[in-house]
């Protein structure tokens, strides 16, 4: 790598449009974690790829049916993030092979932590240091 690319790789970033909506929402999932989580905007790519048989929503999928529809997206900016992030907090690609290991690591990592602790967590693993939050319901407080 350059200089220049590892420069800016080791900088900090902001995360100027976060939707964290209450540590309370973290910690009522932490137990119903699993690979669909880093979906995040991809999910919209995913029901515009899917056409008419994707309004049935992604949780109705198989991981077979969602990594098949996932190869459509991958590749795009939001899809990228997606797969940049679950290898930044777990060191794992975002593959049905890893379906299992993904939901297992969310849940480890997540365990006998506040919501608050596990945000802060996941920020650190993705190097974002601060966030813009505009979420409009409960603010997380801590």
């Amino acid at each position: 790598m350059s200089d220049i690319r590892d420069f800016v790789m080791a900088e900090p970033l902001v995360d100027n449009h976060e939707h964290q909506g209450g540590f309370g929402a973290i910690e009522a999932r932490t137990s119903k974690l699993n690979y669909q989580e880093f979906v995040g905007y991809a999910g919209a790519d995913m029901a515009t790829a899917a056409g008419p048989a994707g309004h049935g929503g992604l949780g109705e999928m198989t991981p077979e049916q969602f990594f098949e529809l996932w190869s459509a997206v991958r590749t795009t900016g939001y899809g990228q993030a997606s797969e940049l992030a679950c290898r930044a907090i777990l060191g794992l690609d975002y593959t049905a092979e890893n379906v299992d290991a993904i939901a297992d690591d969310l849940r480890a990592l997540c365990d006998g932590k506040s919501g608050a602790d596990i945000y802060d967590e996941m920020m650190e693993k993705a190097g974002i240091r601060w966030g813009l939050n505009d979420a409009c319901w409960e603010t997380p407080r801590r």
